[in-house]
């Protein structure tokens, strides 16, 4: 077999492959025997008849063609690995000749993994400056203020209902006299304050005790989700069944000691630093990994092949289909408030598919030449990590799905990304 290669456009290669009448020879008996399959000879069963009856039949060309067929994939498979060519995708494969007692000559299209000239990585990040972190006063506060919240007790009340108490109601809405589909609730909790009913409903509850009713109307956003209410005046009767309100604990020593393993209130605080500064820079490093490696892809010359695009944009679909989905919605449903469909989606998303292709393609270059690879038990721990991660019912049909090869590819994908990372940090 003569493999010649030439260059095309955008990231592809052809391949003229040429194939001696002694390589594809096995594969004419295997073609005559499909053939026979569908033949009546007289004294033969169908799939049993010899070749040179199927030729008698058919004709050699039609046997050899057929041979083609079953062969040619084989073939460039064998080219590729042979040149040690790194194809993507599906090739675009033409026969040019085929004939008895000559080769087999087919030409192949495939797009390639690109060749990179890499922007001087090392230079840009010794360049690019990490943030300096520093907890300010006023984050420690906050936080020992929502520990605080979060062991608020709930105390019944036999007073009127006052802003950030917790009540309990039962509610019913009318629309033009009309009592509308799911716009009663019996018993419905809610914070007063917290905004998460229709605007201006909370502020009505104030000055209600248990056992009052009251009426009135209210109109709702001319955005609101269900259409038929939008910018309608709608008709609320609402009795208030509980009052309670939120008595916060003390910020003290016995308080901190009520947390866990802190002796008073001082340790506290001091954890809480620890903890805030750990977050603020873990942000600081996000935001200069991202800063880093968009400036390297940016300055980095290379030629995307569309099937690369493609692929990238299939996988933002699928991405956005599970946070829909999450969302108690369907793709389809959601697409259609929007006025898009999955090609117009598509087109937007563009910009930023091309953008994550080129910061792949140089995080792999980049671990490329510094020779940067997890080791097979770090690929292995951390694919067994995923697997993991699929312990609900939901994820059981995604977990069983899950090819091995390509989690073990993934994963060793997300160890790659996070060395080369790793590597460009301590060059700072």
């Amino acid at each position: 077999m003569q493999v010649t290669t030439k260059k095309l456009p955008k990231s592809q290669i052809e391949l003229t492959i040429e194939v001696t009448p002694q390589e594809i020879e096995p594969y004419l008996d295997r073609a005559a025997s499909d053939l026979s399959k569908k033949m009546n000879v007289p004294g033969f069963r169908p799939g049993k008849i010899p070749r040179s009856i199927v030729e008698e039949h058919l004709g050699k060309q039609e046997v050899l063609e057929e041979a083609a067929n079953s062969s040619v994939t084989k073939f460039y498979v064998k080219a590729i690995l042979t040149k040690k060519i790194e194809a993507i995708g599906k090739p675009k494969i033409t026969v040019v000749q085929i004939a008895p007692e000559n080769p087999l000559i087919f030409k192949a299209v495939t797009a390639v993994m690109p060749e990179i000239k890499l922007a001087p990585y090392t230079e840009i990040s010794r360049k690019i400056k990490r943030e300096a972190v520093a907890v300010k006063d006023k984050e420690i506060k906050d936080t020992l203020g929502w520990l605080q919240n979060s062991r608020a007790k709930l105390i019944t009340v036999k007073r009127p209902a006052q802003l950030k108490d917790r009540v309990e109601i039962d509610f019913e809405s009318r629309l033009g006299g009309v009592k509308i589909d799911e716009g009663d609730s019996k018993n419905h909790p809610l914070i007063i304050g917290k905004n998460q009913f229709v605007p201006g409903f909370e502020e009505k509850l104030i000055g209600m005790k248990e056992g009052d009713t009251r009426q009135f109307a209210l109109t709702f956003p001319k955005n609101h989700s269900k259409k038929d209410l939008a910018d309608k005046l709608v008709d609320f009767k609402v009795e208030m069944k509980l009052v309670q309100k939120r008595e916060l604990p003390k910020l003290d020593d016995q308080f901190a000691e009520s947390l866990g393993n802190f002796k008073d209130l001082k340790a506290l605080k001091a954890s809480v630093k620890v903890g805030l500064k750990k977050e603020l820079e873990r942000r600081a490093s996000e935001q200069w990994r991202i800063k880093v490696i968009e400036d390297i892809a940016e300055e980095s010359q290379m030629e995307i092949p569309d099937v690369l695009i493609e692929t990238e944009l299939e996988k933002m679909l699928q991405e956005f289909k599970e946070s829909i989905k999450q969302m108690g919605l369907k793709l389809e449903e959601y697409l259609k408030k929007i006025h898009l469909t999955e090609e117009k989606l598509k087109e937007k998303w563009l910009g930023q598919a091309l953008k994550r292709v080129k910061i792949g393609l140089v995080l792999r270059e980049i671990a490329k030449k510094e020779n940067i690879k997890p080791s097979d038990e770090e690929v292995k721990e951390k694919a067994n990590g995923i697997l993991k991660s699929y312990s609900d019912d939901d994820d059981k049909d995604a977990k069983e799905k899950l090819d091995p090869d390509q989690l073990k590819e993934y994963a060793n994908g997300l160890l790659r990304n996070e060395k080369v990372f790793e590597f460009l940090e301590k060059l700072r």
